[in-house]
């Protein structure tokens, strides 16, 4: 018996591998990203409802928030395919190609993440300034379009033409390749995380007394609050993404 004990001890263990990995955290990122998407798109899909039945014409802010939720679905699509890419592979794929073959996707997933998240700001900041008469809020909500368009437009580029030539960001075989420096990429990205978690906490604080001006009955007004509430979700989530984003980059691989 205790031969047959230490036969099993001395018995090697199998190695973790990045399907073993997706195999176990796969249910777990579907379930959050199912979840966070669905409500994404159930709130899309209500106010597309208001708007027909109210016989509204379609705004500008409902343009931005259809790229959010055409996004949003990419996310999940993106997502379910990533945690079963060990699966699609060929078994003879080497751990090389199939990093290669990962970092697109993550690639392509972070660029609707960014996308996805900033129309979806846009649209809000466009409708507080349909509905927002004082001047100051007025001058205030142009600022912030014009905060977010800037940041959308450095982030996609600095994302997308990270490297030269644009596939060199995923294969690290090509040739001739020219990337942005991690050091310098950690702090774009750094920058705007933090200006992301400034701008989210200033929408949800100034729509509060947006909202509490208007002349709304008390259900509508309590309907509103877990909107303002997403907001302070929303800054402290890029809050806490900053410190993942400082370790991920600092990493040497």
């Amino acid at each position: 018996m205790h031969a047959a004990a230490r036969q099993v001890i001395a018995r090697p263990q199998p190695s973790i591998t990045g399907e073993f990995l997706g195999f176990i955290k796969g249910p777990t990122f579907l379930a959050i990203a199912g979840t966070l998407v669905s409500i994404a798109l159930l709130t899309f899909l209500l106010r597309i409802f208001a708007r027909v039945k109210g016989r509204k014409g379609w705004s500008i802010d409902d343009g931005l928030m259809s790229v959010a939720a055409f996004c949003a679905t990419g996310i999940l699509v993106v997502t379910i395919f990533l945690t079963r890419l060990g699966v699609h592979l060929k078994p003879e794929t080497s751990e090389r190609d199939k990093a290669t073959h990962m970092a697109r996707w993550i690639w392509l997933l972070t660029l609707l993440l960014v996308l996805g998240i900033s129309f979806a700001k846009l649209s809000l900041t466009v409708y507080l300034l349909r509905i927002v008469r004082s001047n100051a809020y007025r001058v205030f909500v142009y600022g912030m379009i014009a905060t977010l368009s800037s940041l959308t437009l450095i982030w996609s580029v600095a994302l997308i033409f990270r490297c030269n030539p644009v596939e060199a960001a995923w294969d690290p075989s090509s040739r001739e390749r020219y990337c942005i420096s991690q050091i310098f990429y950690r702090s774009i990205a750094l920058f705007n995380s933090s200006l992301n978690a400034a701008t989210d906490l200033l929408i949800a604080i100034v729509s509060i007394p947006i909202f509490c001006a208007l002349n709304l009955d008390f259900a509508r007004r309590v309907s509103i609050i877990p909107l303002i509430g997403l907001g302070f979700v929303a800054c402290a989530a890029s809050i806490a993404r900053i410190p993942m984003i400082f370790n991920v980059w600092s990493e040497d691989d």
